[in-house]
């Protein structure tokens, strides 16, 4: 049963995720690239919300899967496996979005890395926190 209640939590993960990630990306912007907090927060908020929220909501639920097929082999490594291909997923994903699926929309990513890493280890926090709070959580 502690196996299907991971997927609500991987999906209300999600949320959480969004939020901070958005705090993250306007912080970001304003420390590395100088940027005035009001001339990003609401390109932000229409560009990338429903990206992070999307991106976030995939790598969960994948991750979990992930994780509970590795709990199989291994069950020491179920958790560790489900955040790390949470973290794994968050950056292909991004890298996939931004990139384009053929060469008609290749070119320069509108995110750098660092963001991108910030949003990753935030997922995986946040996940980690959500799956530990399960009656059985998974071995961490």
């Amino acid at each position: 049963m502690t196996g299907l209640l991971a997927y609500p939590v991987a999906l209300l993960a999600a949320l959480p995720t969004t939020l901070c990630v958005l705090g993250l990306w306007v912080l970001h912007s304003r420390v590395v690239d100088g940027n005035s907090v009001d001339s990003v927060f609401l390109s932000f908020v229409f560009l990338f919300v429903t990206l992070i929220f999307c991106v976030s909501i995939v790598a969960n639920l994948a991750a979990v899967a992930i994780g509970q097929v590795a709990s199989l082999a291994a069950p020491r490594l179920g958790g560790w496996a489900t955040i790390g291909a949470a973290g794994v997923l968050v950056c292909a994903l991004c890298a996939w979005t931004q990139r384009g699926s053929g060469r008609l929309f290749a070119g320069p990513a509108p995110v750098s890395a660092l963001p991108v890493a910030l949003f990753a280890l935030a997922d995986m926090m946040i996940l980690a926190g959500g799956l530990s709070l399960l009656p059985h959580p998974l071995t961490f």
